[in-house]
C-alpha cells in the first residue's frame, strides 16, 4: 500500500557514515509550507481520526473475544484485528512524532515499513474471513453439508493472490525506502514508480474481489429460503457492502491519481482517514452481529430430519383405533405373542434419522 501518511522532514545530517543515523526533523509545520494553507489543520483531524480508528478496533477485538467458536473463523477475525491494532498502532506512533516536531534517524523508516506489512497482512485475512462464511454458507444450503470443492479451491486461490502481490509491493516499498536513504543503490524513481504501480494493480484486486463476494452473498440470500434464518446473512451483507466501500475507495484513488498521474489534494490523506474510520467500522460491525445471530440458524442437518411427533402413552378414546392394543382371544393350540416390557413404546422406523445423523455437519 502506498504512503498516505503527511508530515515533513528537515536534514540535519553531517556526513556520517552510516546514512541511516543521520538526523531528520518531522514537522507538520514545515510541510504545510509545501502543501498550502489548512495542511496543518488537516494532518490534526486526521491524527484525531487515526486515533479513533484504533479505539474502534481495539472494542472490537474485546467484543470478538466474547464469542465463543461454534464453527466461527473467530482465529482468523481476531487475527485481523490484532493486524489492524498493530498497524494503527505504527501509524498513531508516526504521526505523533511528526506533531511534536521530533527530531529522529532514518531509522523511523521502519515505523512505515511495518505499518505496510501489517495492513497488507490484515486485509487478506478479512477477506478470507468473508470467504470462510460464504463457504459455511453454503455448506448449510447444500443436501451434503459440505461447501463446493470448487468455490474452496478458487477462493484459495484467489486468497494466494491477495497474499502474495501484497507481499510484493511490501518488499518494493521496503526497497524504495532503503533507495531513498542510500540514493546511490539504485535508481529510485524507477523503483518508486514500479511500487506504485503494484499498489494501485493491489487496489484494483481488492475491488474485484470484495465484488466477488457481495455476488456470493446476495446468491446465498436468495436461495436461503426458508432453510435457515436470513438474519446472520443480511448483517454479513451489510459488513460486506463496508468493506466494497472501502476497496471501491481504493481503486478510484490509485487509478485517479496513479494510474492516470494526477496531481493529489491537500485533503486526500484526510478524507481516507475519514472514510476508512466510517467502513471499517462498518465492516467489523457486520462480521461481529453475524457471528453473533450465528446460532439462530440451528443445527446443521436439521433442514434435512424428519419430524417425529410424541408417542402416546394413553389409550385413543375410540374403540377403532385400540382394537390393535386389545386382541381376541387366541383359539385353543395358540398362544399370545410375549408381554413388552412397561411403557415400552411401539415399534418405530429409525433408518431414515440414522442416515441423515451420519451427514456430516458443515466446518
Amino acid at each position: 500500500m502506498a504512503p498516505r501518511r503527511g508530515g515533513g522532514s528537515y536534514w540535519g545530517g553531517y556526513g556520517d557514515y552510516n546514512p541511516w543515523s543521520e538526523t531528520i526533523l518531522l514537522s507538520v509545520k514545515r510541510s504545510g509550507r509545501y502543501y498550502g494553507d489548512n495542511y496543518e489543520e488537516l494532518f490534526y483531524a486526521q491524527f484525531a481520526f487515526d486515533l479513533l480508528c484504533l479505539i474502534a478496533f481495539a472494542v472490537f477485538l474485546i467484543w470478538a473475544s466474547r464469542f465463543r467458536s461454534q464453527g466461527l473463523p473467530l482465529p482468523s477475525i481476531i487475527s485481523a484485528l490484532v493486524c489492524f491494532i498493530l498497524y494503527e498502532i505504527l501509524v498513531v506512533i508516526y504521526e505523533g512524532l511528526v506533531v511534536a516536531e521530533t527530531l529522529v534517524t532514518y531509522y523511523y523508516l521502519i515505523i512505515s515499513m511495518l505499518w505496510e506489512l501489517f495492513v497488507v497482512v490484515a486485509i487478506a485475512i478479512t477477506f478470507h474471513i468473508f470467504w470462510s462464511f460464504i463457504h459455511r454458507f453454503l455448506a448449510r444450503l447444500s443436501d451434503s453439508g459440505r461447501p463446493s470443492s470448487a468455490v474452496a479451491a478458487v477462493h484459495w486461490i484467489f486468497f494466494s493472490i491477495i497474499f502474495v502481490v501484497g507481499l510484493a509491493e511490501f518488499a518494493l516499498t521496503v526497497v524504495t525506502y532503503v533507495y531513498m536513504v542510500n540514493p546511490g543503490a539504485g535508481d529510485i524513481y524507477s523503483m518508486a514508480n514500479a511500487g506504485a504501480r503494484l499498489g494501485a494493480a493491489l487496489k484494483i484486486i481488492y475491488w474485484l474481489m470484495s465484488m466477488e463476494i457481495l455476488a456470493w452473498l446476495a446468491f446465498i440470500f436468495v436461495k436461503s429460503g426458508r432453510l435457515m434464518s436470513k438474519t446472520p446473512v443480511i448483517t454479513l451483507i451489510a459488513g460486506a457492502v463496508s468493506w466494497f466501500a472501502v476497496c471501491f475507495g481504493w481503486a478510484v484513488v490509485q487509478i485517479h491519481y496513479t494510474l492516470l498521474v494526477n496531481p493529489a489534494p491537500t485533503y486526500l490523506s484526510f478524507a481516507q482517514s475519514v472514510i476508512q474510520l466510517i467502513f471499517w467500522i462498518g465492516t467489523f460491525t457486520g462480521i461481529l452481529l453475524c457471528c453473533g445471530k450465528w446460532r439462530t440458524l440451528g443445527d446443521a442437518h436439521e433442514k434435512h430430519s424428519v419430524p417425529q411427533g410424541p408417542v402416546s402413552q394413553y389409550p385413543s378414546q375410540y374403540p377403532h383405533q385400540d382394537q390393535a392394543q386389545y386382541p381376541a382371544p387366541y383359539p385353543e393350540g395358540q398362544y399370545a405373542p410375549a408381554p413388552q416390557p412397561y411403557a415400552t413404546a411401539p415399534y418405530q422406523d429409525y433408518s431414515a434419522q440414522s442416515a441423515q445423523q451420519q451427514i456430516p455437519s458443515p466446518r
